[in-house]
């Protein structure tokens, strides 16, 4: 939101919609989870637009693969 797109929310993201697909810590919601890989998605392709970080294709990769499980 502050424009920093060199955090880690994309990853921040990406786990929380893990925990939604799989009932982890929260009730199990596919629809809360797509949008929590979905946001996980954009923050990631910010952040490989702003900065280079290593491992950024690897978390961009895993987003995805989480995207077509949901």
């Amino acid at each position: 939101m502050d424009g920093n797109y060199g955090c880690k929310f994309a990853d921040v993201a990406l786990r929380m919609g893990y925990c939604y697909e799989n009932g982890e810590g929260v009730e199990k919601n596919t629809k809360t989870a797509r949008r929590y890989y979905e946001t996980a998605k954009n923050a990631i392709l910010k952040r490989k637009a702003s900065h280079k970080h290593y491992g950024d294709d690897v978390v961009e990769k895993n987003i995805d693969e989480a995207l077509s499980r949901v």
